[in-house]
């Protein structure tokens, strides 16, 4: 073999692994954001079970679904407190 065919093969291998790479971070990226999104999403369920174990004295109940709990998981506290004002009544 001479020195361009070489060259070749070593510039292909060389792209072919940086595109491997590069493919590999653009669907990881989504990846790490569902998974942030799913682990919030459990947390924020958690905390309407919790609330709702906590609340059922006084009457506050809100309906614990997959909705209900991204939204608590997304919005975090101001998102629990509003959901406890419309599944209340107050509005």
């Amino acid at each position: 073999m001479d020195f361009n065919t070489e060259a070749g093969i070593f510039l292909a291998y060389a792209l072919g692994i940086l595109a491997v790479y590069f493919f590999g971070r653009m669907l990881l990226l989504p990846l790490r954001k569902l998974l942030k999104l799913l682990a919030c999403s459990l947390l924020g369920g958690l905390a309407l079970v919790l609330m709702n174990a906590i609340g059922s004295g006084i009457g506050i109940m809100v309906p614990v679904n997959l909705l209900t709990a991204a939204i608590a998981g997304v919005l975090g506290l101001p998102g629990v407190v509003c959901m406890i004002v419309y599944f209340s009544g107050v509005f």
